[in-house]
């Protein structure tokens, strides 16, 4: 059990550290900027479309 636990911490881990490592080159090229940008304008656009949807 305990190697089962040990492996889904390391699987977690190396997960969280690519995500990491991906977030990090989002916010440090001109690209990921304008990527993350983008997800954020659509995730507005989203939310504000949800919004007007419900009071209908």
């Amino acid at each position: 059990m305990s190697t089962f636990l040990n492996d889904f911490k390391l699987f977690f881990n190396m997960i969280f550290e690519l995500m990491g490592t991906f977030y990090n080159w989002l916010i440090s090229t001109v690209v990921g900027e304008i990527i993350l940008f983008t997800i954020l304008i659509a995730i507005f656009i989203g939310i504000i479309y949800a919004i007007i949807n419900m009071k209908n």
